[in-house]
């Protein structure tokens, strides 16, 4: 069993011989401060289950692990480790079929990881999970309404601090990967755009950088819509706007 680095997070066991995709997503989750444990085979995995079981926050499981009992893993370890941590089940290349969705359903599991989808979106989903947030009701990158005034400027003059130099909008909508304004400018498609705005008094000030990939005319008089797509956002910066999204989605339920 191979620990990764100490960390003040939560504990995420992933129960799978050495890949690509357990490498990459234990590096994303170590990133957003969490503890990592990397289980190989069932010698390891009965070991680790005995010992602490209690402290895993949620697992991690491939359909097979050498040594281990015929059938599918997290019922082999529910059934004969008697451990019932929440836990997700990666997928290949193809999507679940409804029969292993309701089977994982019965089991108490989260749901699937497609390990085609980027290791940002799988890290995210585990994170959200995580943070009490139920993945089925929550997507990777969840949008929240809002109506919040922006600034934001052509990242050409980005270094320009004029009055007449930052252009006005209205921000209508947010997901941690990006957002839509609705302004009088005229961004162009291709745009980079340097952004500053105002979520919160946790998130009291916001800079970063955009892409525009999308402008359509708005039901406002001389308006436009502008969608944005975030650049360059380091990982503490994008999961402060998915925490931030996601508290102000629970608390519309």
């Amino acid at each position: 069993m191979l620990q990764q680095r100490e960390q003040s997070g939560q504990l995420v066991a992933i129960f799978e011989e050495a890949s690509g995709f357990r490498r990459n997503i234990s590096e994303a989750l170590l990133n957003m401060g969490h503890q990592v444990e990397l289980i190989d085979s069932w010698e390891e995995a009965e070991l680790f289950v005995a010992e602490r079981s209690d402290e895993i926050d949620v697992g991690i499981l491939a359909s097979r692990l050498p040594g281990a009992p015929v059938g599918e893993l997290l019922e082999v370890v529910q059934d004969e480790l008697g451990s019932l941590f929440p836990s997700f089940r990666s997928m290949s290349v193809r999507r679940p079929t409804t029969i292993e969705a309701l089977a994982l359903r019965r089991r108490g599991g989260c749901g699937f990881l497609e390990r085609t989808s980027s290791v940002k979106e799988i890290a995210f989903r585990v994170d959200a999970q995580l943070r009490g947030f139920t993945p089925s009701t929550y997507v990777a990158a969840p949008r929240v309404q809002l109506n919040l005034p922006m600034t934001f400027n052509n990242s050409e003059n980005v270094e320009s601090e004029g009055p007449g130099q930052w252009d006005y909008g209205l921000l209508r909508n947010m997901s941690r990967t990006g957002l839509l304004v609705t302004t009088s400018s005229s961004p162009q498609l291709g745009d980079e755009l340097q952004i500053r705005l105002s979520l919160s008094e946790e998130i009291a000030q916001v800079n970063c950088r955009g892409r525009v990939v999308r402008v359509e005319p708005s039901p406002l008089a001389r308006s436009r819509e502008v969608g944005v797509v975030f650049e360059q956002l380091s990982m503490k910066q994008e999961r402060s706007f998915s925490e931030f999204i996601m508290n102000r989605l629970s608390t519309e339920l």
